[in-house]
């Protein structure tokens, strides 16, 4: 059974795909990952790679780092 995607987005590093079902395929191209999610999922899992990328921006890696040192010695 042949399945129809439709592209969502595209990018350097890969591309979202929805397939006629209502999952949410995410390829990253560079090193040939697929992952496959439910639509409400992905919408989590979109948010979260938000809220990661304006931490980022905000804080230095090296306070990330050392955050997450101090959450595991509590």
């Amino acid at each position: 059974m042949k399945r129809n995607f439709m592209l969502v987005q595209k990018g350097e590093i890969g591309n979202i795909q929805r397939c006629a079902c209502g999952a949410v395929h995410m390829r990253i191209l560079s090193n040939s990952v697929s992952l496959h999610f439910t639509e409400d999922v992905f919408l989590i899992f979109a948010s979260m790679v938000k809220r990661a990328s304006f931490r980022l921006m905000d804080e230095h890696l090296a306070d990330l780092v050392r955050d997450r040192d101090v959450e595991k010695e509590e």
